[in-house]
Order: C-alpha cells, then structure tokens, then sequence
C-alpha cells in the first residue's frame, strides 16, 4: 500500500513538473516568437505600408485610378506577400504560438485580396461604398482577434510589455511578468 502511495505521489509531482516546464517553454517560444518574428514584420509592414496606402489614397482622391491600381499591383501587393512569406516561414513548435501565427496570416491574407479587390474596383464600376465598408470591418475584425489572441497569451503565461517601448502602439517587445 505504501509503495502505490509512493508511486502515486511521484507520478503526481512528475506531471506537475512536467506541465510546469511546458508553460515555461510555450513562455519563452512565445516570447522569442513575438519579439524577434511578430513584432519586426508588423513594423516593417507598418513602416513601408503607411506611405504607400496615403500615395494610394491621395490617387484615388485626384481621380488618378489607373495609376493608384498600379500602385497597389507593383508595390502594396508585394510588401503584402512579403509579410505573408515571413509568416509561413516562421517557425512555431507549440499549438498556442502556431495558432498566433495562423491567425496573423489569415488576417494578412484577409488584406491582400481585399487590396488586390481594390484594382478590380479601379477596373469596373461594379464594386460599390457597402462593399467597402463591409471588407473594411471584416479585416478589422480579424487583426482584433489577432490582437485579443495575443492579450489572451499574455495573461495565460504571465508575461508583460517591455517597458520604455510605449510609442510602438501594440508592437512591443514581451518578457515575463516582474513578479
């Protein structure tokens, strides 16, 4: 009997320690995945997008439609599938951190077909201000699921924002919580 009790209590400690190095390493691939993939794609989207889509907006605005589709085909699009490519090539060993990944290349994918859309718009008359607005929430959505995704992982494996990183909006490096 003393001996099943034994046996009992260390299997008992083994699992515990054993999902306790579990959430310390889904931790750290969280961390390592955010820090040096998430943040620098969505950065460098950020910086080289902003411009682009204000150019495009401004075309678009002068009635310069043939030259906005052009603008989206030859260099929004490409900036668009190099997020993608960084994405899929992201190597992710646990379900929560593949999962994060999945999510941003969905939402990613989500805003290349609905900026490949807006050459299909400059080209016909046939898409109207509804189905703009609609895709528009539709993306939205997405990058908001992302976002409470990640917010959701950050509590779950207690990590925190680095501080002095604040003027980066949600782009900011993670640690573990200071306890």
């Amino acid at each position: 009997m003393k001996q099943r009790m034994i046996l009992v209590i260390t299997a008992c400690s083994l699992l515990l320690l054993a999902s306790c190095s579990d959430k310390e390493e889904i931790a750290e691939e969280l961390i390592q995945y955010n820090n040096e993939v998430w943040v620098p794609i969505n950065k460098m989207k950020e910086t080289e997008l902003n411009d682009l889509e204000s150019m495009q907006q401004e075309l678009e605005s002068a009635g310069k439609i043939e030259e906005a589709a052009l603008l989206v085909e030859n260099e929004i699009v490409p900036v668009m599938d190099e997020v993608l490519d960084q994405l899929e090539s992201a190597d992710t060993a646990n379900k929560e951190v593949d999962e994060w990944n999945d999510m941003q290349i969905e939402a990613e994918e989500l805003a290349k077909d609905y900026m490949e859309e807006s050459v299909d718009y400059y080209e016909s008359d046939e898409w109207s201000v509804v189905d703009h607005f609609f895709n528009t929430e539709e993306l939205k959505a997405k990058y908001i699921d992302v976002a409470d995704y990640r917010d959701e992982l950050i509590d779950t494996y207690e990590l925190e924002y680095v501080k002095g990183h604040e003027g980066l909006g949600n782009f900011r490096d993670l640690k573990r919580a200071e306890e």
